[in-house]
């Protein structure tokens, strides 16, 4: 049986990913600062530790300060604690961009096949796109710290095709998994439309990456419409001082069907992201998508019956925005009773297929 070594920080993807391999017949054992809790919360059921108690102060500390220096020491002792645990392994799939001593440990004295999971596009993409719509972007030392863990891997995982087109483009052709990211089917399914629905709902941080702007100048000019937040608020001065407007601070991940079922559409205009997991759960629970190729969600368009349940809008124009809004809203209300429109949903974008096609790729290269 091969052993698979997964390093994470958080509970991230990566809980799903270590549950679904388990399944999948591997000796999977998975490193983070999640809670113990958290793994037999979902479905891990062996494998799992926890480093919380020596990892607390410096956690606490670079969510408090969020300054580099502070990321910097968070990073060292996670990547210190696991290089030390690290057991015999084939192959560690390591968390970009924490791990270069665990990751130069597991290649030296296992050599282990290194799968670098890396939840969003190439670091110099990511601050090409963040400079130019105002956000915030890297230290030098951490871009030269991101690129030394790709050289180092044997594989880049991305959750879409649009990340993978991006390495590509700077070299790492020959590297890139892509494998798209999967929806809990016991918490998302396909939904019935509330009475007195919102047209839109928009489930993330309310921000400029996450193009809150383009919602905000939307609703300001549409009164009629309106729009259902759920999630932290990052950039205030984007709220809408409008009635159409209603935010609902972040809930458990299981509650969040109860407010797709409250809204006609579903609505992400991300100028970047790895491919993010609330795509797939509004597909779930049959909502239309309004989404932008920097979302990595159209992969999911192969994955459909009908392609018109997802319009991409290329532009990030207001004009092209306000097209694709009434677009999905005019989708949405020709849908009656339970809304679903994917088939075999459980073979598509499951974590459990997720899973099965991480093995086949797996067993494809060790």
């Amino acid at each position: 049986m091969k052993r698979i070594v997964i390093s994470s920080a958080g509970r991230s993807h990566l809980l799903d990913v270590s549950r679904e391999l388990q399944r999948q017949g591997f000796d999977v054992i998975f490193y983070s600062f999640t809670p113990y809790k958290n793994f037999k919360r979902y479905g891990l059921e062996k494998g799992g530790i926890s480093l919380l108690i020596p990892m607390l102060p410096f956690i606490f500390l670079h969510r408090k300060v969020k300054k580099w220096w502070s990321t910097k020491m968070y990073y060292k002792l996670m990547d210190m604690l696991v290089s030390i645990q690290l057991p015999q392994c084939d192959i560690l799939i390591a968390q970009s961009p924490v791990y270069t001593k665990t990751i130069k440990k597991a290649k030296k004295k296992y050599n282990a096949k290194i799968l670098l999971d890396r939840g969003s596009s190439h670091v110099k993409i990511f601050d090409a796109l963040a400079a130019n719509y105002g956000g915030e972007t890297h230290t030098d030392e951490y871009v030269k710290m991101e690129e030394k863990q790709y050289d180092l891997a044997d594989f880049i995982v991305v959750g879409s095709s649009y990340n993978a087109d991006g390495f590509k483009s700077l070299g790492y052709k020959d590297k890139i998994f892509i494998n798209n990211y999967g929806v809990y089917l016991d918490s998302f399914r396909p939904t019935r439309l509330q009475d007195n629905p919102y047209d839109l709902i928009m489930v993330g941080r309310w921000s400029r990456r996450k193009g809150c702007n383009f919602l905000k100048e939307y609703l300001e000019k549409h009164p009629q419409r309106s729009l259902l937040h759920v999630g932290s608020i990052e950039d205030s001065n984007l709220i809408p001082q409008t009635n159409n407007f209603n935010h609902v601070d972040s809930v458990p991940e299981h509650r969040l069907a109860d407010y797709y079922s409250m809204a006609r559409a579903f609505v992400l205009l991300s100028r970047d992201e790895g491919l993010a997991l609330v795509q797939a759960q509004a597909i779930a629970c049959g909502l239309p998508l309004l989404i932008t190729h920097n979302t990595g969600g159209e992969d999911f368009i192969k994955h459909l019956d009908d392609p018109k349940w997802i319009k991409v809008v290329e532009d990030f124009t207001q004009e092209a925005i306000e097209e694709g809004v009434e677009y999905v809203i005019n989708l949405a209300n020709t849908q009656q009773g339970v809304r679903s429109y994917i088939s075999d949903i459980e073979k598509k974008i499951s974590w459990e297929a997720y899973g099965v096609r991480y093995k086949q790729f797996i067993d494809s290269i060790v």
